[in-house]
């Protein structure tokens, strides 16, 4: 079902879907946080003295919410849930014990293979990879790295079922196997693609499923070109600056394609 037309950030356009029961779910806890700063100053300029917080967050965060709900009805397996920091660290164990065991190969960085491992199997449970089929398995069997990869992930299995531990896209796929109790109104906000593991999750929890689309405004491309990366970065920072002064409440996106570099000396305000 497709409702309504949006531009980002009028919460005029939003605000029929909250006063009607909706819970507005985002892409981005950021963009759902901006919802509600927009609710709450709408709310003021109305002269409330009190509200309700406006139903707004991330997909994700909302769908863990249902999880935590189906796990206290004793309807899903009850987990401890890891953190990214956790996560990553018992994929440096697992993959640390594969290599003291096998000759055949060694990592350099073992830390960012850890790190490449875990946000690999969170993006194959979300598309609903199923790893404990003998045709996928086959498959990762054929390429000497995907081949390692599996080996891990069997081995980081095992460790997850013995301490009761999961992921967040585990926990969701438990979530997605059950019947859901209730439904809840949902509205959809500027969602590009949604995995089949959370579409599965909405099928059976959100009932209406509004999509609200973002129509598309034209935009003007204008190539420049620097002397090197520093002047470039300094440039980015100082055009970042004017926007910002000129319009305080705007949102600017700066993509970047070596981020972990770049964003330390984007943000120096020695470059402002």
């Amino acid at each position: 079902m497709q409702a309504g037309d949006f531009h980002f950030y009028d919460i005029a356009t939003i605000a029929p879907l909250i006063e009607s029961g909706h819970t507005v779910l985002t892409p981005t806890a950021r963009l759902a946080r901006r919802i509600k700063t927009e609710w709450d100053r709408r709310q003021s300029q109305a002269g409330l003295r009190s509200w309700a917080p406006a139903p707004v967050m991330a997909l994700e965060t909302w769908l863990m919410g249902r999880w935590e709900d189906a796990v206290a009805a004793g309807r899903v397996p009850a987990h401890i849930v890891l953190d990214a920091a956790r996560e990553q660290e018992l994929w440096l164990q697992v993959i640390t014990d594969e290599m003291a065991g096998a000759a055949e190969y060694s990592l350099l960085q073992p830390g960012a293979a850890a790190q490449l491992a875990a946000a690999t199997r969170e993006d194959l449970l979300r598309w609903q990879v199923d790893m404990d089929s003998q045709a996928v398995q086959a498959d990762f069997r054929l390429d000497p790295d995907c081949g390692a990869f599996l080996r891990w992930q069997m081995h980081l299995q095992r460790r997850l079922r013995a301490e009761g531990l999961e992921t967040r896209a585990g926990c969701l796929r438990d979530l997605a196997r059950v019947e859901a109790v209730t439904t809840t109104p949902v509205a959809l906000l500027a969602f590009d693609d949604i995995p089949p593991l959370y579409r599965r999750c909405l099928e059976r929890l959100a009932e209406p499923c509004i999509t609200v689309l973002v129509p598309g405004q034209a935009v003007s491309i204008e190539p420049r070109s620097y002397a090197d990366r520093a002047s470039e970065l300094a440039a980015i920072a100082r055009w970042a600056r004017l926007r910002v002064k000129a319009e305080p409440d705007t949102t600017i996106g700066i993509v970047l394609t070596d981020m972990p570099v770049s964003y330390t000396h984007l943000t120096l305000p020695t470059i402002c």
